[in-house]
């Protein structure tokens, strides 16, 4: 593999617009060798998209969602062939770093199409298919010759019989994989080429059900099944990982999502390590924590399955065990993209796992909270998620990864994703559904989050208006719609509009939730922050006080909602020039934060950088730069340097350094 990357770099490296045609038989490794090009590239910031091209519907549908992820789709009636027209002319003028895979070509006509021939996109297309060369720079992943393969497994088995490896290679038609499968179970197993071989004979594939027209290679499948039963006599767990991993994205899945799978830590790791030895799996990554399996392996162990429907429950309750509580769902923003994609992958293969999709949402959904100069005035708002059994699973799919890129801070990926989602609802479900209302209300969010009110804002009128029309004035999700906009205005400066708003929600909240309902005191949290945004500090801070009070009795003092009312109260103090009440209920509540929510959170870099605003509006320089600091370096650690949050920190350390030069 590393030959055949280093090969790929070279020729991606030849110059823009370059189109690379990686070939091979089955087995070779085509796809893990352009995915491994592709996460290299997507770690250096490239747009990267994949493209499953097995046939014309999917690869067509895979561009109409990069259409959409683009925002390239007008109507939503629009013909197909418009958009997908739009979108080359925008990969012919697209001028960024980009790399568009088209996976598992069978027919190289029906790509030529859709392939850029300008602009600055590299594009991959992986086939068996030479007639491929004709439309790209040829890198040949090929199999190995005789002498090589011969070789290959003496080294591997270390016995000493050139005539009976020779016999094994021709067998398996000397694939790469097929011999590192074999190899690896002769020196493990056998300790004889003759013995391999006879058990290859005696293996049969009738149990197997492949899918329609696309038949088995019989001697690189009996390879798989052969070193997939000797693993798992040994290894109690190695059938439940290795269709884990069938389940998942062919791409590779990281470790995180996979060691709950297992008892014990020492179970994964020593079942992992027997399956590498095998070679049913491989690691990779800088940090050699991915798992890869190759993709007929993937289609073997899925095909050959008796419970395949048992294993994706496991997986899904292993990945629900591994999801943090809904507060901390920032913590997984890493991996945040990759766990949507395997979900994904899971909704494809198992209907078992369509359930996920509304249980993780409670864990991965969290709100990015925007920062307001001088102070980050957090608020809770809450976006449920409407999602029946009888939704398309791509929706569903799309959902969970727009609202986790959202939570993890990633909004540059977040607000395509949710564009996209909220054309599909539409154009699946209707504008007057539920969900799609509530994919509007979430587009709307990650445009607020963003700083973008001026798409914001008209979608939650848009939205707050059909939820009044659809659901009724006092149905949660209207009064959920209500508060956002208000907030929205209230970031905006519309301050009348926002208290009038956030007034009648309050009322309607208090009305029909009760005055301990916790929608009631985000709403009455929201309107005082609205009073402290217009100046009125005589209402916002009683109402402060008194929210406060009443989260701490309702909720606990941990809880996060209460900490946020704690820093709201503390930054209207602030805004009243009560620095001597401020400054300890800062102190106070970034010390708790940092124990409850951890120092890399959200909420606890936004109260660091409050709390530093009122050393500096007290004199404190010598204290607010300091804090100031670490705050900017762990803000863009963190959340990225274009987070609202990052800018609004950056910008207020830079005004402190400016101010004490000034000092001198």
């Amino acid at each position: 593999m590393p030959v055949k990357l280093d090969s790929l770099r070279e020729v991606a490296a030849a110059g823009v617009a370059v189109v690379v045609a990686v070939t091979g038989q089955r087995g070779v490794g085509k796809t893990q060798l352009a995915a491994a090009y592709a996460r290299e590239r997507a770690g250096q910031g490239w747009l990267v998209g994949w493209i499953a091209a097995e046939n014309a519907a999917t690869m067509a549908s895979d561009l109409l969602d990069l259409a959409d992820a683009l925002g390239l789709r007008g109507a939503d009636d629009e013909p197909s062939d418009r958009v997908l027209g739009r979108l080359r002319a925008h990969l012919n003028a697209y001028t960024g770093s980009g790399l568009l895979v088209f996976d598992n070509v069978t027919d190289p006509d029906d790509v030529v199409e859709h392939l850029p021939v300008a602009g600055s996109l590299q594009v991959i297309v992986t086939s068996t298919s030479t007639d491929t060369h004709n439309i790209g720079t040829p890198v040949a992943v090929d199999v190995f010759s005789p002498t090589t393969a011969i070789a290959f497994l003496s080294d591997l088995t270390q016995l000493d019989d050139e005539p009976g490896a020779a016999a094994v290679a021709e067998e398996l038609g000397y694939l790469p994989l097929s011999l590192a499968l074999a190899g690896a179970r002769i020196r493990d197993h056998e300790r004889s080429y003759a013995d391999y071989l006879r058990h290859l004979d005696e293996t049969t594939l009738d149990h197997l059900v492949p899918a329609k027209g696309h038949g088995y290679p019989a001697a690189l499948t009996k390879t798989i099944l052969l070193s997939v039963g000797r693993v798992e006599a040994d290894h109690p767990h190695a059938r439940l990982l290795l269709e884990a991993i069938a389940l998942l994205a062919p791409d590779g899945v990281h470790r995180t999502l996979l060691e709950t799978l297992l008892p014990t830590r020492d179970d994964f790791l020593t079942t992992a390590a027997a399956l590498r030895r095998a070679s049913l799996i491989d690691y990779a990554g800088e940090d050699g924590n991915t798992y890869l399996m190759h993709r007929l392996s993937q289609r073997v162990l899925r095909e050959a399955s008796s419970s395949l429907d048992e294993t994706a429950t496991k997986v899904t309750a292993a990945l629900e065990t591994h999801l943090p509580a809904r507060n901390r769902s920032w913590e997984l923003r890493a991996i945040g993209a990759d766990l949507a994609r395997h979900l994904a992958a899971l909704t494809r293969h198992s209907a078992a796992a369509l359930g996920l999709a509304n249980q993780t949402t409670h864990f991965l959904h969290a709100t990015a909270n925007p920062a307001t100069i001088p102070h980050a005035a957090t608020t809770h708002r809450h976006h449920k998620i409407h999602l029946g059994g009888d939704h398309p699973k791509t929706l569903i799919s799309a959902d969970n990864l727009a609202i986790s890129l959202d939570a993890f801070g990633r909004l540059d990926e977040a607000i395509p994703l949710h564009e996209q989602t909220l054309a599909d609802h539409r154009r699946t479900l209707g504008n007057d559904h539920p969900s799609t209302l509530t994919s509007a209300n979430n587009l709307a969010t990650a445009y607020d989050n963003a700083g973008r009110l001026d798409d914001a804002i008209p979608l939650y009128e848009q939205t707050l208006a059909d939820s009044r029309r659809i659901l009724g004035n006092d149905h949660p999700d209207t009064l959920n719609s209500a508060n956002n906009l208000a907030y929205a205005y209230n970031t905006a400066g519309r301050l009348d509009e926002a208290i009038t708003l956030h007034q009648q929600t309050l009322a309607d909240r208090r009305r029909t939730l009760g005055n301990d309902h916790p929608n009631t005191l985000t709403s009455a949290n929201n309107l005082a922050t609205a009073y402290n945004n217009a100046g009125r500090l005589d209402e916002a801070i009683p109402l402060y006080e008194q929210t406060l009070n009443d989260r701490r009795r309702t909720l606990g003092n941990d809880h996060p909602n209460t900490l946020n009312s704690a820093n709201n109260l503390a930054g209207a103090y602030d805004n009243a020039g009560r620095l001597d009440d401020a400054i300890p209920l800062y102190e106070q509540t970034l010390n708790d934060r940092r124990q409850i929510l951890g120092n890399d959170h959200p909420d606890t870099l936004n109260s660091a950088n409050n709390l530093a605003y009122a050393y500096n509006a007290a004199g404190r320089l010598d204290d607010a730069i300091p804090l100031y600091k670490q705050a900017a370096v762990d803000c863009e650690r963190v959340l990225g340097p274009n987070h609202p949050t990052t800018v609004a920190v950056t910008r207020n350390y830079a005004i402190a350094l400016e101010e004490a030069s000034k000092r001198g």
